[in-house]
Order: structure tokens, then C-alpha cells, then sequence
């Protein structure tokens, strides 16, 4: 094809030739020669070098390699069958990529913020707390739930050798922090709209004796409640945690 059209380039030149027939090969050769760059962009997408195809290593079938490592969590096809360029044949996920998916309500997009730590448990073991941070957060929100999609990001890497694509976690996103005094739950007793704590006074390797005092509580979190007075007792105070329910309430 090219050397035809070379041939009609040198006569029409020479005027040896008509026009007519120059035309038709340098277009039969432009066609030719834009369908050969298209097939060699297909080639070069099944990672088949165009330059080193020959009649030698021609074959039936390519390999299809993955645009990452990971694992194939679903296959959508059985062999011998036909795909469609807009179908998703199978699922490969990276776990070393994995990332936290949280769902937050609308009212409270404003508040999260890129970096923010993150505390999440599996629902089946809320003993172990595992720390992340927020590395997406959604501009789209669900018209439905009016929520709103918050990715975090894994701080330790190791975590994600115990994660699998679809476990549900239970997280909270920290959007400040502040420092302050606190007790367990379990030591704080309400009792007629005021709270109580049972400080020990005396003890011996008997018995102790408490002082049933009332404490101002602030905000409460992962078991532990903000003790506001907590300046009015000495550093090394001690509280009884389990069972101040039975006693103060006695």
C-alpha cells in the first residue's frame, strides 16, 4: 500500500499520472496507515509489543495482568464467555491500601476535618481499639440517609493483615481534643439529679472506709466521665470503680 502510493506520488510529480488515481491511493493509504497505529494501541494495551509480532509468535490467548497486587475477591464471567468493554469481569482488592469507610450524618460534616484521628473496634471484639485517620471525607451527600462518606486511613499497617473488604467497625472521629480529670462510669453514681464518687479515707489490709463526696461531671467517653472539681481532691486520692452504685444508694 505504501509503495503504491509512493509510486502515484512520483507520477503525479512527473505528470505521468491523473490526479484521480494519486488521490485514491494517498487516501487508501492514510486509511490503512490509521488503522495500523489502532491496531497497534491494542496491541500495546494486551502487553504485546507490535514491533517484535511476527508469523513466529503469533498466539490464542494473552495474559491479562492486574493494574495492582491484591487479592480477587469475585469473578463475574466462566471461561469461553464474551465480555462487554463497560462489564467488570472481576474484583481485585489491595489490602495494603485498605482504608476505613464510615458513614457520618449530614449536621455533622462540618465538624470532620482531613487528619483527624480515628478509634475504630470490630463489633465482635470491642477489647482492641485501632487508630486511624480521616483521609477523605465525601462532598456527596446520600439523599436518602442524608449521610455523608468518611475514609480514614490506616496509622499501623499491620492492622490490615486482620481486616477483611466488608467487616463492619464501630469508630468514633475526634474532632478536638481537650485534657482534663476523669473517673470510670462505674465510680460515678447519680443520685436524686446530683453525682457521687466514694473517695477512700482509711484502709487497711481489712478493710476501707470511704467519704461519699459530690463531683461536678463534664462530658463522658469510652467509659470515663470529665471530673470538673477534681482540683478539690489531693493528687494521690483514691475511688472505689466497682460497686459505688450499692453503697450510695443503700
Amino acid at each position: 500500500m505504501k509503495s503504491d502510493y509512493e509510486r502515484q506520488k512520483n507520477l503525479i510529480q512527473d505528470n505521468v499520472t491523473s490526479q484521480k488515481n494519486y488521490l485514491k491511493a494517498e487516501s487508501e493509504y492514510m486509511v490503512t496507515k490509521v488503522r495500523e497505529q489502532s491496531l497497534r494501541k491494542k496491541l500495546i494495551l494486551m502487553n504485546i509489543d507490535p514491533n517484535t509480532l511476527d508469523m513466529s509468535n503469533m498466539r490464542t490467548s494473552i495474559n491479562v495482568n492486574s493494574p495492582i497486587d491484591g487479592f480477587i475477591t469475585s469473578v463475574n464471567f466462566s471461561g469461553g464467555a464474551f465480555i462487554n468493554p463497560e462489564e467488570v469481569a472481576l474484583t481485585i482488592i489491595n489490602t495494603n491500601a485498605l482504608l476505613v469507610s464510615l458513614n457520618i450524618f449530614e449536621k455533622d460534616l462540618r465538624h470532620v476535618q482531613i487528619g483527624q484521628p480515628i478509634k475504630f473496634r470490630f463489633q465482635d471484639d470491642n477489647s482492641t481499639e485501632y487508630q486511624a485517620v480521616v483521609h477523605l471525607v465525601n462532598k456527596t451527600v446520600d439523599p436518602e440517609k442524608r449521610t455523608v462518606g468518611v475514609y480514614g486511613k490506616l496509622t499501623d499497617k499491620l492492622i490490615a493483615n486482620k481486616l477483611n473488604a466488608g467487616m463492619y467497625v464501630e469508630a468514633e472521629i475526634y474532632t478536638s481534643s481537650e485534657s482534663g480529670e476523669s473517673l470510670p462510669l462505674d465510680a460515678v453514681v447519680e443520685a436524686n439529679g446530683k453525682y457521687y464518687v466514694l473517695a477512700v479515707i482509711n484502709k487497711t489490709n481489712t478493710e476501707y472506709s470511704f467519704e461519699q463526696i459530690e463531683v461536678k461531671v463534664g462530658a463522658s467517653n469510652d467509659g470515663y466521665i470529665e471530673i470538673l472539681n477534681a482540683a478539690e481532691f489531693i493528687g494521690n486520692s483514691e475511688f472505689l470503680v466497682k460497686g459505688a452504685f450499692n453503697l450510695i444508694t443503700e
